[in-house]
Parts: structure tokens; sequence; C-alpha cells
């Protein structure tokens, strides 16, 4: 019988995220395209329609089924110039994403959309991200709500953790990465408790 107190996790000192961040981005396995749907689009200081296009491609995974696209089309791409704005202002919070794309209710869509306008103070979540952050502050392992209001709730929570542990982040795509190929690693324990936060 599997000892379910026993994760074969390697151990770092809570203060060295460094030799985590080196660690667990070994572990980050997006594909080729990389490049082309995030890296180049993301870099830009004003964005196209195509490059919201190929950010929300790279997030989902593939390209956007029917009803994502309308969706894409109505919650996001209709606001192209509003997100524009942002990125030249600058945010300081989420709502200030939220404000001007009311329709968009998805948390995971509204945060990404947030991670494009300013991914220096705002680092990319999703279900392996919230798994990693739950596991390094409570040393369980729970998957994401699916409630939206509480994945809201919860990046808040690690936004704030994010931020206390920013002289330590030299890379915040580094960051990004290492929290998804841990959380992506931790996802095969997931049966061991499977209650949701």
């Amino acid at each position: 019988m599997e000892d379910t107190n026993y994760f074969p996790i390697p151990s770092f000192k809570e203060t060295d995220f460094k030799s985590f961040i080196a660690y667990w981005r070994t572990y980050y396995n997006y594909p080729d395209k990389e490049e082309k749907y995030y890296l180049k689009p993301i870099a830009k200081e004003l964005l196209d329609l195509q490059d919201l296009q190929l950010l929300f491609e790279w997030k989902n995974g593939s390209i956007l089924s029917g009803l994502k696209q309308k969706a894409f089309n109505s919650k996001v791409g209709s606001f192209l110039h509003e997100i524009n704005n942002l990125k030249i202002r600058g945010i300081v919070s989420i709502d200030d994403v939220r404000q001007i794309t009311p329709k968009l209710t998805s948390a995971i869509w509204l945060i990404f959309l947030t991670h494009i306008i300013d991914g220096e103070k705002f680092p990319i979540y999703d279900m392996h991200v919230f798994r990693a952050h739950n596991y390094l502050v409570k040393k369980t392992i729970v998957e994401i709500p699916s409630n939206d209001k509480k994945k809201l709730a919860h990046y808040e929570n690690y936004l704030t953790y994010f931020n206390s542990l920013k002289p330590q982040i030299e890379n915040h795509k580094h960051w990004d990465e290492a929290m998804w190929g841990f959380g992506k690693y931790l996802s095969r324990y997931n049966n061991l408790s499977n209650e949701e936060v």
C-alpha cells in the first residue's frame, strides 16, 4: 500500500526559490509552438487581434473551438483598443481589466488577459499553478475549484505569495514554468486528496 504522506519531491529550503525554479522549470514541457504563440506576441508593447488570438490559442493548447472562438471574439477580441490602452497606462489589479471586459466571466481567461497586459505583476495561473501553490503553502494536494469566484480569490492569495518572493525571482517566465512543472508533477498524486478548496 502506498504511503499517502510520502511524495518523492526534492526538498528545498523555504528561502531557496532560485533552486526550486531551476529544478522544476525543467518539468515544463510546452510544445514548440511557444515561440510563435506566446513569446513573440506577449513581448509586444501593443497587440493586434492576431496576437491576442495566438496567445489565447497557446493558453487553450489548441485553436479555439466554435464556442470558445465566439466567446473570445465578443469578450476579448472586441476590446483590443481598451486592452492596449491598459498596456500603455498600466494596471494595479484584475479589477482594472474586469472594468473593460465586463462580459468576461471565466476566471482563468480574465487572469490570463491580466497576465497578457502585465506579466511582471500578474503571473500565469491555471490548475497546475493552483496545485503547486497550495502544496507549497499548505503541504496538501487539492484541485482547483470549479467556481470562478473561488479561483479569483485564490489568485489574490497567490499574488500575495508571488509578491513576497519577487526578490528571489529573476525571471518571471522561469517562475511560471517552475510552478507549472511542479503542479503538473503533483497531479500524479491528486487521487490522494481530491477535495476542492
